[in-house]
């Protein structure tokens, strides 16, 4: 069961390094208009892990941590979810935050995509969790730390 009005989405992995892509892990309805999605974005030039919440297909709040030219490599990452309360840790550290904005309903599917199939994560995972609670910024740090 995932729970819609609150949460955790915690991933251990690194992705494949392709340069132009987005890599998407991803708690929807089935569709990419509500989802919580966790995710590797690079380019030529930088590389970023990212968080997204969109209700209606309207972005509710986004956020990533910038790595510069330089490749991640295995990470613990986490998304809080939370009415008016999400932020994203990397590696022990709490990287970004964001006040605003509502969590959709009726999440009912975890997925290696953007939450309607497009935008797939190519890595290796050690570690995918989903707390049915927003956990706290000591959980957090905890469970993030390498």
């Amino acid at each position: 069961t995932i729970n819609s009005t609150e949460g955790t989405l915690y991933f251990e992995g690194a992705a494949l390094v392709n340069e132009n892509l987005q890599r998407w892990i991803s708690l929807s309805d089935g569709t990419h208009n509500n989802t919580i999605k966790l995710g590797i974005l690079n380019s030529a030039t930088e590389y970023k892990i990212a968080f997204d919440v969109r209700v209606g297909g309207v972005t509710q709040a986004s956020s990533a941590y910038n790595f510069g030219a330089v490749a991640p490599t295995f990470k613990k990452v986490a998304v809080k979810y939370k009415q008016n309360d999400f932020a994203l840790w990397i590696d022990g550290v709490e990287v970004a935050t964001n006040t605003s904005g509502n969590v959709p309903l009726g999440l009912s599917e975890l997925n290696f995509t953007r939450g309607n199939a497009a935008q797939n994560l190519f890595g290796k995972v050690k570690a995918l969790a989903v707390f049915n609670e927003a956990l706290t910024d000591s959980e957090l740090e905890c469970l993030t730390t390498i």
